[in-house]
C-alpha cells in the first residue's frame, strides 16, 4: 500500500453516508454524529496527506541506498507502521 492509503481508506469509509443520513443532510439537519463523523474523516484524511507528504521528502534516500516500505500493517493489531527505512 502506498503511504497514506490505510488513512485515506479509513477517512473514506468515514465519508460515506447511509441513506438516512443522506436524507438528513438534504433536509439541512446536521446530527451531533454527522458532525463527529465528518469530524474524524477530515483528521484521518489530513494525517493521510502528512503520510504522503513525509514519503515523498523520504524517496530521495533510495537513490543513497536505502529502502523504503510505507503503510506496514503490524500482524494481529489494528495499528501500521507508517515508514520503514532500511539502510
Amino acid at each position: 500500500m502506498t503511504a497514506g492509503g490505510s488513512a485515506f481508506q479509513r477517512a473514506g469509509q468515514l465519508a460515506r453516508r447511509s441513506w438516512w443520513q443522506r436524507l438528513l443532510a438534504l433536509l439541512g439537519i446536521r446530527t451531533a454524529h454527522a458532525r463527529r463523523t465528518a469530524s474524524a474523516a477530515a483528521r484521518w484524511a489530513h494525517g493521510a496527506e502528512g503520510e504522503a507528504h513525509t514519503a515523498r521528502l523520504l524517496a530521495p534516500l533510495q537513490t543513497a541506498g536505502w529502502h523504503l516500505r510505507h503503510d506496514l500493517a503490524l500482524p494481529k493489531s489494528r495499528a501500521n507502521l507508517d515508514h520503514v527505512l532500511v539502510s
